[in-house]
């Protein structure tokens, strides 16, 4: 009977630590890093390759 207690007392300690870890996580990356909704940067060969085809048509 110990050993269930233990194991959910180990069960609760593991998930506290996940959550405080995705916790700071996610601010510390928020802070840092663009949101992922952000537009990739467009390269200039696709960008010619688009005004050339604008132009022809």
């Amino acid at each position: 009977m110990i050993n269930l207690w233990l194991i959910a007392a180990g069960v609760l300690v593991a998930a506290g630590a996940a959550a405080l870890a995705r916790r700071t996580r996610s601010s510390d990356s928020s802070s840092l890093a663009p949101p992922d909704t952000a537009v990739p940067p467009v390269s200039s060969e696709w960008l010619s390759n688009a005004r050339g085809k604008a132009e022809h048509s």
